[in-house]
């Protein structure tokens, strides 16, 4: 029965819920990063697809501008992920301006694009001020594949099936 009761209030706090992640904020702390609500060490995304990220932080530096980088590294390169939407509309309330000591949490959307290649990769989304000054930034561990990996082409499972 403790067991039980353990499980369930771990369950409810939350926790499993955010991606393992490397915090390289340099002015700020990232708590909690999630995406897709995947639990797992290295999330599996599908090429072509849209992820959600909800990353929670503090910042030690006030931002009137915020600027947002995100890119894959895939092989030691850069390849820019297109973010939406604008940083300041993806802040829950009360938006921008940031003060130092804001606690905030940031939900947006990132493409994959169908030309990125099905191999694994280095998520890195970075939220700095108008200074240059990095208050959130995380770098996490994916596994991007083709869509039929990913979920199950139903026509290919049919094909397999009438070769059988």
């Amino acid at each position: 029965m403790k067991f039980l009761v353990a499980g369930v209030l771990l369950l409810m706090s939350g926790a499993g819920c955010s991606v393992v992640f490397e915090d390289c904020s340099g002015r700020g702390e990232v708590y909690e990063v999630d995406i897709n609500d995947c639990p797992k060490e290295m999330c599996t995304i599908a090429v072509g697809t849209t992820i959600n990220i909800t990353m929670q932080f503090s910042t030690n530096v006030p931002a009137d501008v915020i600027k947002e980088m995100v890119f894959l590294v895939i092989n030691e390169v850069e390849h820019d992920v297109i973010a939406r939407p604008e940083p300041c509309n993806a802040f829950d309330e009360p938006g921008c301006p940031l003060k130092t000591g804001d606690v905030r949490v940031y939900r947006a959307q990132a493409t994959i694009t169908n030309d990125t290649p099905p191999v694994k990769a280095d998520l890195v989304w970075i939220l700095k001020n108008e200074k240059e000054d990095v208050f959130a930034c995380f770098a996490t561990r994916i596994h991007l594949v083709n869509i039929d990996r990913a979920v199950g082409h139903p026509r290919q499972r049919a094909f397999r099936s009438w070769t059988a």
